[in-house]
């Protein structure tokens, strides 16, 4: 069972630790790029076509910092990637020592896994973009839905290559923060499942919180689509959690309101049920559609496969579920306010009836 190499050593690379929050219903991309000094993210490889946008995220640098790691304190960049449909990525670029071997690579892994200095430093900064971009903000709230990534990139390395990496150092050590557990063959089998590569000479290994991207190149378009992946994870987690909280509220109000004759205490449930339909669904359908992989089957095949690895089908079902819920809901309330003026129509056409009848039986003249 593999441990530490000590043969193998980083020559180039970084970590990079996400952190993404949930600001706003929508962001206008265009006027935060007037608000800021921001670009547009583009991803392409080489000569194949780039990724198509619907609204390409904008990026802002946002200078340097120390955070701590365990008992020290190393520098970092950050940067801010802003998402139209309301989410914000926040990104700290750890530079690793060349030199580095694989074993203190691994122990550095376990200390951003388990430090919480990322996170306070992250909410705080979240905090101040929101007042800072308010105006490119519809329906902004205050950061939530938070969903943490790290993503190791190396350029360079000693001792092994990309394709032999596997056989010489412990990737799934690294890629779990583990450095001393004996990890399990059935653990290394199921994060070692999810590798990919487009040549010999770049591997990236996904796995459910963290990856691993050996690339000459830079391995940055592969961040990218990973980074875009965790985005699209954040926001149907976001969405369930308030599509359950929303339907929580709805069957209250439901059990709470003694409907009238006319049904008219349903009729306003049943207009919000159908406003919560057309707006989760109008979420989920920006979401989905906000990147499209055409012209590069290998980004495409990682975002693939981060996706089945995120269990993106598992949280959109549930999604699904519940917005067609909300629907049924609305179809039922309005069925139940238009039987009631039904009733009621029966009951006015009867009155009239009797009326007439009396009406008719008081001016026949006696014998």
């Amino acid at each position: 069972m593999l441990r530490c190499v000590s043969s193998v050593t980083i020559v180039r690379g970084k970590a990079v630790a996400y952190r993404m929050f949930d600001i706003a219903e929508e962001i206008d991309l265009a006027s935060l790029e007037h608000l800021v000094g921001s670009q547009r993210l583009s991803i392409a490889r080489g000569g194949i076509h780039a990724p198509i946008f619907r609204d390409a995220p904008v990026s802002v640098a946002l200078g340097k910092l120390e955070l701590r790691l365990g008992s020290r304190y190393v520098p970092a960049d950050s940067v801010a990637r802003f998402w139209n449909y309301g989410a914000v990525s926040l990104q700290f670029h750890i530079s690793l020592p060349a030199g580095m071997s694989w074993q203190e690579l691994i122990e550095m892994a376990a200390a951003i896994e388990d430090d919480n200095d990322i996170d306070a430093v992250a909410r705080l900064k979240a905090g101040d973009l929101l007042h800072g971009i308010s105006r490119a903000l519809r329906s902004p709230h205050e950061p939530a839905a938070a969903e943490d990534y790290v993503i190791y990139v190396i350029s360079s390395l000693e001792g092994a290559s990309a394709s032999d990496l596997a056989a010489r150092a412990d990737i799934p050590a690294l890629i779990l923060g583990e450095p001393t557990a004996r990890l399990s063959g059935r653990i290394r089998q199921s994060i070692q499942a999810n590798t990919f590569g487009y040549t010999e000479d770049d591997v990236a290994v996904v796995d459910w919180n963290s990856a691993l991207i050996v690339d000459p190149a830079g391995g940055g378009e592969v961040a990218d689509v990973l980074e875009f992946a965790v985005t699209h994870l954040m926001e149907l987690r976001y969405f369930d959690d308030l599509l359950d909280h929303r339907l929580e509220k709805v069957y209250d109000e439901v059990e709470k309101r003694r409907p009238s004759l006319l049904g008219r205490d349903y009729e306003p449930l049943s207009r919000e049920a159908s406003s919560l339909y057309l707006e989760f669904s109008d979420y989920v359908e920006r979401v989905e559609n906000s990147v499209k992989f055409v012209g590069d089957p290998y980004l495409a095949t990682i975002f693939r496969g981060a996706a089945n690895r995120f269990n993106l089908g598992d949280w959109e079902a549930s999604v699904t579920r519940k917005l067609n819920t909300l629907a049924r809901i609305a179809e039922l309330l309005q069925a139940e306010v238009n039987v009631r003026r039904s009733h009621l129509l029966e009951i006015i056409i009867i009155v009239l009836i009797l009326y007439e009848i009396v009406s008719a039986a008081l001016v026949i003249p006696s014998p």
